[in-house]
């Protein structure tokens, strides 16, 4: 703590090298959470086009029969038909089946198109279960095996409402947000150091000129108060730093220089009559006289 109220140098490479890792970290993270933005944009966008195609092809609520998708659709896609009650009456695979959530399912059948994530749950090869993390921290914390759904809604008839599950696997995306995730550490790390090392020379450099003006000025003393601090520098604050130094030194020689021809003419004005006093002294001391003569 003391070192660091002491140095202004160390002040301003600790400062400097904060300011650039936090821009840095910012772009990094950016770049991370607009890649996972784009990710997920382009499944959603995949799974409106495909439950659509799928909605948009259904002849009845015969959902006996295998749902119609086109060729050359998702293959790996997981469709179920939920009714108003949660209950599944079709799916696609019978032994994978998407969670139904009812609050999101209650909002379908009002119309609206609502996407979410589920996870297959760990020991437990085939079902899913609703992700238990916040939507904002799929971006941070990928889940592995997730799988991302849409609910759209089907009115068939007039008597039920039903709402079409689509899901798409999302591990790819998971894969890659992981590797993604481990180059920018591992690009944060290395631009660290490099960001330390570049702040740590350009704060050195900078006080450079300053080291040579005090190594200077510790040079001068009484005996040396007609050197001046010549050191050439660019920095328009350190020239007019060296040109107040300098002129403070000339003050100073000035004062001194009065100084001492006052303590030489005092001097010679104190010598003459000093001399005078002396003399008369040592002449009267020559001579014996009595105690009266001294009265």
């Amino acid at each position: 703590m003391r070192l660091w109220k002491n140095s202004l140098p160390l002040r301003l490479a600790v400062i400097t090298g904060t300011v650039f890792i936090t821009v840095l970290f910012m772009a990094l993270l950016a770049s991370y959470v607009t890649t996972d933005y784009l990710l997920k944009s382009s499944v959603d966008s995949a799974l409106t086009s495909l439950a659509r195609s799928i909605a948009d092809s259904l002849p009845t609520k015969d959902w006996s029969q295998e749902l119609p998708v086109r060729k050359g659709e998702e293959p790996q896609a997981y469709i179920q038909v939920v009714d108003s009650q949660g209950t599944v009456v079709y799916a696609s695979n019978q032994e994978v089946l998407l969670p139904v959530e009812g609050d999101l399912l209650q909002q379908a059948l009002r119309g609206g198109e609502i996407f979410t994530d589920a996870v297959e749950r760990h020991g437990h090869h085939g079902r899913l279960d609703v992700s238990v993390l916040p939507d904002w921290s799929h971006s941070f914390w990928p889940e592995k095996g997730g799988v991302r759904i849409i609910y759209w809604p089907l009115s068939e008839g007039k008597d039920e409402n039903y709402v079409l599950q689509v899901g798409l696997p999302v591990t790819e995306n998971a894969k890659m947000l992981l590797n993604l995730g481990k180059i920018l550490l591992a690009t944060s790390l290395g631009a660290v150091i490099v960001v330390v090392g570049i702040s740590a020379y350009l704060v050195w450099n900078t006080f450079k000129p300053l080291r040579k003006i005090i190594a200077v000025a510790e040079e001068i003393d009484g005996s040396t108060l007609t050197a001046r601090i010549e050191v050439p520098v660019s920095d328009a604050t350190l020239n007019h730093l060296v040109e107040v130094l300098n002129a403070m030194l000339k003050r100073l020689e000035t004062a001194f220089v009065t100084q001492t021809r006052f303590v030489n003419d005092a001097a010679h004005d104190l010598r003459t009559p000093l001399s005078a006093l002396r003399s008369e002294l040592e002449i009267t001391l020559r001579q014996q006289r009595s105690e009266k003569d001294y009265i």
